[in-house]
């Protein structure tokens, strides 16, 4: 065995026999002649199975070395020092060759070595895949998936309120949706109770996202129309503000009523839609934007690779979930080309067809199991 570190030979010792772990290999000889022989040399002849490495002489050495002479008509043991860790993990086979005085014919002595890594390495890979399964089990428990069915309405209502430009009105809108995370995080509420909150914020969105659309209308208005509007328009969202959806409502009608009967073609010039602090909450929109294009650039590219569409719910909803599925896509597909291709592939395309239906089928099998694990609410269209 190839320890590696300290800690994984410790553990080695513990967990395999000690055959395993030891650096020390016994050889029986056994001299039938009624004299007494000397062995004057040895020569190693291994060579790994899969690595086709040949053994070098230093890596297996009597102790104490050569010469050694055998007495007659007895059984002897021959210890060879053996270097495990100049090895690669691989199974050699080959022999050890004695070279005895007198005797021009050698002694062969056939042997079967095996190396293999430390059991440390194996032992986190194995707790590793433990933690990934019970991740997975959880991903699919039923609050996970209304967080995930949620989060995908909740997505939509994000991108909707960036159209929202008053300041008054984004901060208003950013409590709102943080309000919903928080109650999408915590996942106590029923399904219904957390649509309907997302129903509201969605009407409250779409109200200031009109009122807003009417202001920049009025913008090529008159002086007293433009004027007006924006009275109007700071009236509705402060009923918004204050939870008070139909008065906004009738006072966005009002402002639609303003702009169509007729008075948009005053003889007064027209003034920017846009005040001063309307510009800066455009640029400090902008900004955080820009801040958000390349993690928004992660999200869409660990998506695209999972094939699923696209936190915490933030953490499940735009890294977990595609991560897992990335994961488990490209070990299984590389499992099966291991498999197929380059351990039972040597002669691989000789059948034709049916070599590639191997390979397609095992591929079709991974993309079931990468879709099961990610079997959440909103897919099935996508």
């Amino acid at each position: 065995m190839s320890c590696g570190t300290p800690l994984s030979c410790f553990l080695a010792s513990y967990i395999l026999s000690d055959s395993v772990v030891s650096n020390d290999l016994l050889v029986q000889l056994e001299n039938k002649t009624r004299e007494p022989v000397t062995i004057i040399e040895s020569a190693l002849i291994l060579r790994g199975e899969h690595t086709n490495l040949a053994v070098p002489h230093g890596v297996l050495t009597p102790q104490p070395a050569l010469p050694r002479t055998l007495p007659a008509n007895q059984v002897a043991s021959l210890i060879l020092a053996l270097q495990r860790n100049q090895l690669p993990p691989d199974r050699y086979l080959g022999s050890l060759r004695l070279l005895i005085k007198g005797s021009d014919e050698p002694v062969s002595i056939n042997l079967d070595l095996a190396v293999r890594h430390g059991p440390l390495l194996p032992m986190l890979v194995l707790l590793l895949g433990i933690g990934v399964g019970r991740l997975v089990q959880k991903m699919d428990a039923p609050d996970v998936q209304k967080q995930m069915k949620m989060m995908e309405r909740y997505q939509e209502l994000g991108e909707r309120a960036a159209a929202v430009d008053n300041p008054g009105a984004v901060q208003f809108v950013s409590r709102t949706l943080s309000r919903i995370k928080g109650l999408i995080e915590s996942a106590k509420d029923s399904e219904e109770t957390l649509q309907l909150e997302l129903d509201k914020a969605s009407a409250l969105i779409e109200l200031f996202v009109n009122i807003e659309e009417l202001e920049r209308r009025a913008a090529s208005a008159g002086e007293s129309t433009r004027s007006q509007v924006t009275r109007e328009g700071d009236a509705a969202r402060k009923l918004l503000v204050e939870g008070k959806f139909a008065q906004a409502e009738e006072q966005r009608q009002s402002m639609e009523a303003l702009l169509a009967d007729g008075r948009m073609g005053g003889s007064e010039a027209a003034t920017p839609a846009f005040d001063g602090a309307r510009r800066i909450a455009v640029l400090q929109t902008a900004a955080l934007a820009a801040a958000d294009v390349a993690w928004r650039k992660v999200k869409a590219g660990l998506s695209f690779l999972s094939g699923l569409s696209t936190r915490s719910a933030d953490v499940r909803y735009w890294l977990l979930r595609p991560l897992l599925g990335v994961a488990l896509l490209m070990l299984l597909s590389l499992l099966g080309l291991q498999q197929l291709y380059v351990s039972a592939g040597m002669t691989f395309g000789a059948t034709g067809l049916y070599d590639y239906l191997g390979l397609f089928v095992w591929g079709l099998s991974a993309d079931i199991a990468q879709r099961s694990l990610h079997s959440l609410p909103g897919l099935a269209g996508r």
